[in-house]
């Protein structure tokens, strides 16, 4: 018995382990002026329970967080951002704040339902050298939007391993959108996105590691600004239990 559980945790780990190294691997638009955040999915059981969140992924560092507020009611907020100067041919700058309130509940004894709607906002420069000249970055593209999203997802739970699948839906609005050499081309751009992801989490009660990976889909591909394809993002989260009053 023991060496069949020893078994599935190796499993575990490997799968873990390849979620993570595949994203490593997934190569980003470029200059993208949208860049989606990790999707936080709430791991909450009862009231007073804190879900907090820590990763790394191709938008760059993600921190995010919950707390339930009652026994179906949670509110949540998160952090990311962005500041990849290195490269000579392009940097990006990002940074994006949001907060959000959701509804859960357990559908069975090891199946979970959530789903969250919130609002974010934030902003992007990238900068871009056509010719690939490391000693001249000359196109910039630089905008500020906000985003409003509603995000349902089903999570199967079990004692050493959480696997979930999550949509977000994403309305993003660029109210101004500056390009060229100089930022001189003022235009605006709205569009939807619709953002699955999968994630996969093991470890222990209160600690676990977790990777995520999926899909940022615009309903329209006529738009005025370049958006980053892929979610992909790992790190680790804490799980802590208040008393209730």
């Amino acid at each position: 018995m023991k060496a069949s559980i020893k078994s599935k945790r190796q499993r575990v780990f490997i799968l873990f382990s390849t979620f993570t190294l595949g994203g490593l691997m997934v190569l980003s638009s470029c200059a993208p002026l949208y860049l989606p955040n990790s999707i936080y999915v709430p791991m909450v059981e009862e009231q007073g329970d804190i879900n907090a969140t820590a990763s790394v992924g191709n938008n760059g560092y993600n921190l995010q967080a919950g707390i339930a507020l009652t026994d179906y009611l949670l509110v949540m907020g998160g952090l990311a951002g962005a500041n990849n100067g290195k490269s000579g041919e392009e940097e990006t700058n990002h940074s994006f704040w949001e907060f959000g309130l959701g509804y859960y509940t357990e559908l069975d004894q090891n199946i979970r339902f959530n789903i969250l709607a919130g609002y974010g906002w934030g902003n992007t420069l990238a900068l871009q050298d056509p010719y690939a000249d490391p000693s001249a970055l000359t196109y910039q593209v630089s905008g500020e939007y906000s985003r409003v999203f509603l995000q349902p997802a089903i999570c199967l739970v079990k004692k050493d391993f959480e696997l979930s699948f999550i949509s977000r839906f994403s309305y993003v609005d660029f109210p101004t959108i500056a390009s060229g050499c100089g930022l001189q081309n003022i235009t605006a751009d709205n569009m939807m996105f619709m953002e699955p992801v999968v994630n996969i989490i093991v470890g222990w009660r209160n600690v676990k590691f977790y990777a995520q990976t999926g899909f940022s889909l615009p309903y329209d591909n006529n738009k005025a600004f370049q958006h980053q394809a892929f979610i992909i993002a790992s790190g680790a989260l804490i799980n802590l239990k208040l008393k209730k009053n």
